[in-house]
């Protein structure tokens, strides 16, 4: 009953209705098909707030569907000269059983059947495991939650808060990495973890959170790591010689000498970071990415890196993720900008923050939703999952960003400019928006 509570998710606009009718006077009957007796679910709508109807009726009671007979049950309640109007998603249990019995009735769509007609219609076909079916279930209960939401959309939904955005199209992909993640780090002793900046601020935030739920306690401890490939190019130079022991020592303080592997995250790099923190530590590095694209360095290419992705070179790739690889960094970003060095009393120096305050409130809404969708999802399955959507899928829910899937009037996101000193500023939002 406790993981029954936990999937089950208001639909608001329906809650609105109920309390509607019963700030009228009306009389409300709750009538369902349901496995669990109606003390049970009088506990649940209790918890939910549901609590403005007079009955509830209940097939695991009276041992019949709505189908089988339910509303002769509930008519046996209705006055003569009462009319009675009956609300559902199922167009014979709700439609035709009600009108039989003399009852009218009002068809929604339920959440799937709105997914079904929807432009999102195409991700059904990655469904299988648990794990891909209760990530259709998140994104369906947040998308589709208000059953009018499709009227005169084209097939479109609307998308415009920043939580939601985050939640819905962003979360999947950064939990099923973080479980990627997990399996390449489980069985390793010793070693250490490297999230580096800016794209390892959140998924170093999620990675210890999901952690502690699923009771993996063994996994390597984590440090978020300032670096850029501008700083690290710099303290190479012969005249940044201050420069590279303020980033010596700094690196001292974590005292990763004491561990026997070190793993460095990144998020989709030729492996610059990599190669040149491998320099300044005198060992090799263990990288984990989304992916890793040719460089044409044979140095680089020698780099000890597993990927997520396994697609070599993006530009001859037809997923989505590589068309918003410039988007994503302005969303999985520190709240910093990038990372410059170190000012002789050892403070950290960044770049000239051109992210305006509303831009910044606008990613951290984003920050939040997918937080939010990592912990309930590791709470719900509680176990470590044992088959996660494909890549296909998690690159599918990305595609549903454009404008021909979806209508996002966030405006702060359209500003969103990846801020790129070496091969100039993007307008990222703008183009992943189009």
């Amino acid at each position: 009953i406790q993981k029954e509570k936990q999937v089950l998710v208001l639909r608001r606009r329906m809650v609105d209705c109920l309390k509607y009718c019963a700030d009228r006077g009306k009389r409300i009957f709750l009538v369902s098909d349901m496995y669990l007796p109606k003390k049970v679910l009088e506990s649940i709508l209790s918890q939910f707030g549901i609590t403005q109807y007079n009955e509830l009726f209940v097939s695991c009671d009276y041992k019949i569907t709505k189908e089988k007979g339910l509303f002769k049950e509930v008519k046996k309640q209705i006055k003569p000269e009462e009319t009675c109007l009956h609300i559902g998603d199922h167009s014979i249990a709700d439609g035709e059983m009600a009108r039989k019995n003399g009852i009218d009735s009002f068809l929604i769509m339920s959440p799937i059947r709105m997914m079904e007609i929807s432009a999102y219609g195409s991700l059904l076909v990655h469904v299988g495991g648990i794990e891909s079916r209760l990530m259709l279930g998140f994104m369906i209960s947040e998308v589709f939650n208000d059953p009018f939401s499709l009227y005169q959309s084209k097939g479109k939904p609307l998308i415009k808060e920043s939580r939601s955005f985050g939640y819905v199209f962003i979360a999947p992909l950064l939990f099923s990495f973080l479980v990627w993640m997990f399996e390449q780090l489980k069985e390793v002793n010793s070693a250490v973890l490297l999230f580096s900046a800016r794209d390892g601020w959140l998924l170093h935030q999620v990675y210890g959170r999901v952690a502690e739920i699923f009771g993996l306690s063994r996994l390597p401890q984590s440090y978020y790591l300032l670096i850029s490939r501008r700083a690290m190019q710099a303290i190479n130079k012969p005249e940044a010689e201050a420069q590279k022991e303020c980033y010596l020592k700094y690196l001292e303080g974590l005292q990763l000498e004491k561990y026997e592997q070190i793993y460095f995250f990144d998020f989709m790099s030729r492996g610059s970071c990599q190669y040149y923190l491998e320099q300044a530590l005198c060992r090799k590095l263990h990288g984990l990415y989304f992916q890793k694209s040719n460089s044409g360095d044979r140095e680089k290419e020698n780099l000890n890196v597993e990927c997520y992705f396994k697609d070599k070179n993006a530009l001859d790739s037809e997923r989505q993720i590589f068309r918003l690889c410039d988007f994503l960094e302005c969303i999985f970003t520190s709240f910093h900008p990038s990372f410059t060095g170190f000012t002789e009393r050892f403070e950290p120096v960044y770049e000239r923050e051109r992210r305006t305050k509303e831009q910044l409130a606008c990613v951290r809404d984003i920050h939040t939703g997918i937080k939010d969708y990592c912990e309930c999802f590791a709470e719900i399955i509680s176990d470590f999952p044992r088959e996660m959507p494909s890549e296909d899928f998690c690159d599918g829910v990305l595609r549903l960003i454009g404008s021909d899937y979806t209508r996002i009037e966030i405006e702060e996101l359209k500003e969103l400019t990846l801020d790129d000193a070496v091969y100039g500023d993007k307008n990222a939002g703008r183009d992943a928006l189009m």
